[in-house]
């Protein structure tokens, strides 16, 4: 497996700095057949902050938040909805961000992601019969 990431840079139209970065983990065929079996692809390897906080608002309806608030939160949630599956890391995906540190947090998160994705892979294939003898 590796992973490619491009980062860039652009001003937005009121002169702030804007973030991209554009990533994508090229696998083997094996690697495709494991994510398939597994059924893995929609499998969630990062959600932004701003995302899980406008889940968590929506899903205190009735637990002392109101119902607007509970609803406005899913609008929020639906519309910021930066999440990233591991479908998304085989397909490629384009990311743009204000925050430069939530744009770090979210390229390191991707990367352990992958990481975890091999390892995760690799464990699998190891349960084919085999025995293992491991010294405690």
């Amino acid at each position: 497996m590796l992973l490619k990431i491009k980062r860039a840079q652009k001003s937005s139209m009121m002169g702030n700095a804007l973030f991209s970065l554009d990533f994508k983990a090229e696998i083997s065929e094996e690697e495709r057949k494991l994510i398939d079996k597994y059924k893995l692809g929609r499998s969630v390897v990062y959600s932004s902050e701003a995302f899980q906080k406008n889940l968590a608002n929506a899903g205190a309806i009735g637990q002392g938040v109101g119902f607007v608030k509970g609803v406005t939160s899913i609008a929020s949630a639906l519309l910021f909805n930066l999440k990233i599956t591991i479908n998304d890391l085989v397909d490629g995906r384009h990311l743009e961000m204000k925050d430069l540190d939530e744009m770090i947090s979210a390229e390191q998160q991707i990367v352990q992601a992958c990481n975890n994705l091999k390892a995760h892979l690799a464990a699998a294939k190891s349960f084919d019969g085999r025995e293992v003898t491991i010294e405690i």
